[in-house]
C-alpha cells in the first residue's frame, strides 16, 4: 500500500528529545542512543480500537524485542492515561506522553489541522509510525501507513533490530 507522505526519512538523524513515561519520570531518547537500536512508535491515542491492536502485537513480541532493542511508544495522551492504559493491558514496558505534540512535530508525525484524514484531529494525535534508530541515532527503517487500520509487521521490527544489533 502506498505510503503517506509524512514523518522523517530513512537516513535522517533522530532529533533528541525527553518525555515523561506514566510515572512522570523523564526519559531521554540520547540516554540510549549507543547502547542498542531505538524503536520509536507514534501512535494516535490510548484506549482506540487500532492503537490497542497495535501496543498488544509490541506487548506479544517484547520478549524477542527486550534484548535486541529499547522500545519507546509515545502517544499525546496524558501521563494518568498512559499508566491506566498500562495497567488495562498488563504491558511490561513504559509509554512516553507527548502531551503538548512537541516531539510528534519535531519527528513530522503530526498530521495538519487542516488534514481531515483520520478523524481525530480535535485531540491534536499523531500519526501511526514507527521508526528504528540505530546506535548512532540515525533513523535506519520507518513504516508509516496511508492506512491507519494497518499493523507494523512486528517480525520484521525484530529482523531489523537483530541486524543493526550485528553493528554493535
Amino acid at each position: 500500500m502506498a505510503e503517506k507522505v509524512y514523518g522523517l526519512n530513512v537516513g535522517d538523524k533522530a532529533p533528541d528529545f525527553e518525555l515523561p513515561k506514566e510515572d512522570n519520570e523523564p526519559v531521554r531518547l540520547s540516554s540510549f542512543i549507543g547502547k542498542r537500536p531505538v524503536i520509536l512508535a507514534f501512535y494516535p491515542s490510548d484506549f482506540g480500537m487500532m492503537c490497542t491492536v497495535e501496543i498488544k502485537g509490541l506487548k506479544e513480541y517484547y520478549p524477542q524485542l527486550k534484548d535486541i532493542c529499547t522500545l519507546l511508544p509515545i502517544s499525546t495522551n496524558t501521563t494518568y492515561s498512559h499508566g491506566n492504559w498500562i495497567i488495562a493491558l498488563d504491558l511490561p514496558f513504559s509509554l512516553l506522553s507527548d502531551r503538548d505534540g512537541k516531539v510528534s512535530r519535531m519527528y513530522d508525525v503530526m498530521p495538519d489541522p487542516n488534514d481531515i484524514a483520520y478523524g481525530y484531529l480535535e485531540g491534536g494525535r499523531s500519526y501511526r509510525c514507527v521508526f528504528i534508530l540505530d546506535l548512532k541515532g540515525v533513523i535506519r527503517y520507518k513504516w508509516a501507513p496511508e492506512d491507519p487500520s494497518l499493523e507494523p509487521d512486528y517480525d520484521e521490527l525484530v529482523r531489523v533490530c537483530t541486524e543493526l544489533m550485528k553493528e554493535r
